[in-house]
């Protein structure tokens, strides 16, 4: 009977590249999900936390990552945010709305006041680019755009320009009383306010153009009606000139007839407007055309 020897296989060695390989790959795959299950907090932004039955809790989360697989982290803007305000038409002093009116302001929340304000107040006051909410933004630019109207209204249209000063100080004196009444003051401010368009109203340029086409006329009229005067000048004194020729060929005429006696003119004339045909009847008496037969047969 023979007996088989043990047999042991050969131990598989893996490689050490092998493994460092393995476990980089699964720490990325860790990281991965880990990182798709997070929000990103950023400086100058304040998260919030809002669970699944939608409570929001009212602790702010600072900058960095924070798990989003349970619940979501809603991000807010902490930043002083400029935002512009095109296409207003407030009424002038004078009743005439403006063309078009564009400002711009800026504003700033306490971010320790963001989670009070994000759920005390409707969310139709707050205003949300890009992911990321603005609280109270829709709420102060209602402010600006009613002190806007409450200040261009007691100006001229014609002075709303040259008044650009003036108005800017009424309307933040407006926004920060109005910021005060409602109890906000510490929560909220109200920076820097910018015309970057102001239109005159449409009828004062059409009433402008109007006029200014009106002048234009009037000095081609009046410059058309001198080069009528100065032609029809051109034409008396030519007149006068040709009269005055006249008189003088006249004047030396008569002169000539009685330097030469008018008769024998008189004479000189008949004969150069004579037509050749001599009288049918002649009497007794009647001479021939221009024969001077004398009296008495002289």
């Amino acid at each position: 009977m023979s007996v088989r020897p043990n047999f042991t296989p050969p131990r598989r060695i893996i490689p050490q590249w092998a493994v460092t390989v393995a476990l980089a790959v699964g720490f990325l795959l860790v990281a991965s999900v880990g990182l798709r299950g997070c929000t990103k907090v950023e400086t100058g932004e304040v998260g919030l936390r809002k669970e699944f039955n939608g409570t929001v809790e009212q602790e702010p989360l600072g900058t960095g990552f924070h798990q989003s697989i349970v619940g979501t982290v809603l991000i807010f803007s902490a930043r002083e945010v400029l935002v512009p305000v095109t296409g207003l038409h407030p009424v002038t002093a004078d009743k005439l709305p403006m063309e078009d009116v564009d400002i711009q302001f800026t504003y700033k929340v306490n971010p320790a006041s963001i989670p009070a304000l994000y759920t005390k107040y409707s969310a139709t006051y707050h205003a949300e680019v890009g992911g990321e909410i603005f609280p109270m933004r829709a709420f102060v630019e209602q402010f600006v755009r009613s002190a806007v109207a409450d200040a261009i209204a007691k100006y001229p249209a014609l002075q709303v320009n040259d008044k650009r000063s003036e108005i800017v100080g009424l309307i933040q004196e407006d926004v920060q009383g109005k910021i005060k009444r409602e109890g906000l003051d510490k929560d909220l401010s109200v920076g820097q306010i910018v015309f970057t368009n102001v239109s005159i109203p449409r009828v004062i340029v059409e009433s402008t153009a109007a006029v200014v086409t009106a002048q234009n006329q009037l000095k081609a009229a009046t410059f058309a009606a001198d080069q009528a005067r100065i032609s029809s000048q051109g034409t008396a004194d030519a007149q006068v000139i040709k009269a005055k020729g006249e008189a003088q060929a006249i004047e030396l005429q008569a002169r000539t007839i009685n330097a030469q006696g008018g008769e024998s003119y008189l004479r000189l004339e008949a004969i150069r407007k004579w037509n050749g045909t001599m009288p049918v009847y002649l009497g007794s008496h009647t001479p021939l055309p221009f024969v001077d037969v004398g009296v008495g047969g002289k």
